[in-house]
């Protein structure tokens, strides 16, 4: 999350991003509307308050074969508060970005990821490295569990 959170920042330095905020303190006056709703709260809030625009960015890093599964499983979880925000007079969108944990990356993500900078090199480089800390965190993960199965 850091690593795509910098990208974003670096890429696009108009934009304020926040990380791990509730939507509710990000949009105090639709406050009341947000708490009826169960899930406000993604992995990075992206906003752009001069043209009112919101892109929420959620992560997810799940077994290879699930990427799919995974990206739709978050996309239904945000459904309404994209809906709350759009009906607010934001111009609100989602992007899903799922890894695989032995590296692969879904086929959206170049896209998703490419309305943030021109930079190519810079756009390729940041995937790799998530893709390469996917892989090392869920090798010690792995790992880990296997010792206390085993010890």
């Amino acid at each position: 999350m850091d690593k795509i959170a910098e990208f974003i920042r670096i890429g696009r330095p108009d934009y304020h991003v926040h990380k791990e905020k509730q939507s509710e303190t990000l949009f105090p006056s639709l406050r009341v509307n947000l708490l009826g709703i169960m899930n406000r709260r993604p992995d990075i809030h992206v906003l752009d308050n001069t043209s009112k625009s919101c892109i929420l960015v959620e992560i997810s890093v799940c077994y290879d074969i699930y990427l799919d599964y995974a990206y739709e499983a978050k996309r239904e979880r945000y459904i309404p508060l994209i809906d709350c925000l759009n009906q607010s007079g934001y111009s609100a969108k989602l992007i899903v970005l799922c890894f695989g944990s032995l590296g692969s990356v879904r086929n959206n993500i170049w896209n998703d990821l490419k309305q943030f900078t021109e930079d190519k090199v810079f756009l390729k480089n940041t995937i790799k490295a998530c893709s390469i800390s996917n892989i090392i965190g869920s090798n010690y993960i792995w790992r880990h569990r296997v010792k206390q199965l085993f010890p």
